[in-house]
């Protein structure tokens, strides 16, 4: 039986080049799939039983890809992903979206500073910027739709799926460790959890070896 594709989607203001080399990794042993998304949240075509990896925003594709196509699926990986533990409050949000609408360049530019780090490839950080302004703002305000939350509390609602969830320590995206891993559990009944301390948003770009061979172990080990 052939290897489950992978299919790679990409973060907020993200290209399929966002994933730099990651992908040819994987290219000889099973097809690679890295779709440009449109940014407003929609769900991508996908081949039959394949693998998601997403990063960010792209995580949250990923979760809402197993909330409603959970047949296609066979496995989910999220880096360092947004799942938010509750519906988006309107009044939290508002105030950090305006500041895009009055000033987007500026404020994205804050934005993915408060995401990178020294060592995030500086071509990705460009890459990011130079997206238009309705596209950044279409994927932000697409965070509003309730579906974005990771776990909507019903048993109709968990990941029977293998799920490898990869975490930089400390997190832009949640308060990571003991606690937020048994609430993932909760949900993920077969969850490989990692943190990956010192590393920003972007760990899987600043030691893009590493993050291979996690994922190559995580497939062997789940059988994919």
């Amino acid at each position: 039986m052939a290897a489950a594709p992978l299919v790679f989607l990409h973060g907020w203001c993200g290209t399929p080049g966002s994933w730099t080399s990651i992908p040819e990794a994987f290219a000889l042993e099973r097809e690679v799939l890295v779709p440009q998304l449109t940014h407003d949240g929609s769900l991508p075509p996908l081949p039959e039983r394949c693998i998601v990896v997403g990063h960010s925003m792209g995580a949250t594709l990923a979760r809402r890809l197993l909330r409603h196509r959970p047949d296609g699926i066979a496995a989910a990986v999220f880096v360092d992903g947004h799942l938010p533990k509750h519906p988006p409050d309107p009044a939290r949000r508002e105030p950090f979206l305006k500041g895009f609408r009055e000033n987007y360049a500026s404020a994205a530019e804050a934005y993915v500073d408060t995401l990178s780090g020294p060592e995030t490839p500086a071509l990705v950080k460009q890459g990011m910027l130079a997206q238009p302004e309705e596209v950044g703002m279409r994927g932000l305000e697409s965070l509003n739709d309730a579906d974005v939350c990771a776990w909507l509390g019903t048993e109709q609602d968990s990941i029977r799926v293998p799920v490898f969830a990869l975490w930089a320590s400390p997190s832009p995206m949640a308060r990571v460790g003991d606690e937020h891993e048994a609430w993932m559990g909760q949900w993920c009944s077969q969850l490989r959890y990692e943190c990956w301390p010192g590393t920003s948003h972007f760990l899987h770009l600043e030691n893009p070896a590493r993050f291979t061979a996690a994922l190559r172990q995580f497939l062997k080990v789940s059988g994919l």
